[in-house]
């Protein structure tokens, strides 16, 4: 079983509960509640010498999780990088290497400089 499934498994079975279990799981709810608010994620970050963010946050499509990511870099230009993948731990690259194609694709960045940041961040 997957962590995304346990974790469903979980939070179904504490919507579940009677109230004579209560006492329970007020033990077990600040773990959870940290395991939950840490699928979450924003900052910002230097990219091709402007000031970008990123947002990352968890969602449910088909009864399985997702991580849907948001990268944005107002000193570049009008682009949204975009991302929804099943990985935590990519959907954030995912997302600035979506808003470099589009970079690209709109002759704002050089494949060239675009390469060169990626090699600086061994990716």
């Amino acid at each position: 079983m997957s962590k995304a499934s346990l974790l469903v498994v979980v939070v179904v079975a504490m919507l579940c509960a009677d109230q004579a279990y209560a006492q329970g799981w007020q033990a077990l709810l600040p773990g959870l509640i940290s395991q939950l608010t840490s699928l979450w994620s924003r900052g910002k970050l230097q990219f091709l010498d402007s000031e970008c963010s990123y947002r990352q946050r968890p969602t449910i499509y088909r009864w399985q999780l997702y991580y849907k990511a948001n990268f944005v870099c107002p000193g570049i230009g009008n682009i949204r990088g975009y991302c929804k993948t099943r990985s935590r731990s990519k959907a954030i690259n995912c997302a600035i290497e979506d808003f470099l194609k589009q970079a690209i694709s709109a002759g704002i960045v050089t494949e060239e400089k675009a390469a060169t940041w990626l090699g600086q961040q061994g990716g």
